[in-house]
């Protein structure tokens, strides 16, 4: 339920941010990285590490920090159109 409600209040709250829609990719980046890692996961699932746990409470957090900086790298990137 936890990283549930992560994924909802950052997609909220970048909903909200008027930045041309820079800060709602970051988040939609992260929470499709999110699902991707966690329908990998469905196989396996009656016999998670703690590792997976924890990635399965945490990866959102982490994702969006990762996607965040790479956002930084890309958009220069895309604006000038090199």
């Amino acid at each position: 339920m936890f990283p549930i409600i992560q994924v909802s209040i950052a997609s909220i709250l970048s909903a909200m941010v008027l930045d041309e829609g820079e800060c709602s990719h970051v988040v939609a980046y992260a929470a499709l990285g999110y699902l991707g890692g966690l329908l990998m996961m469905v196989p396996r699932r009656d016999a998670l590490t703690s590792v997976d746990e924890s990635l399965i409470r945490w990866g959102f957090v982490i994702l969006f920090f990762i996607s965040s900086i790479i956002a930084t790298v890309i958009w220069p990137i895309r604006m000038h159109g090199m």
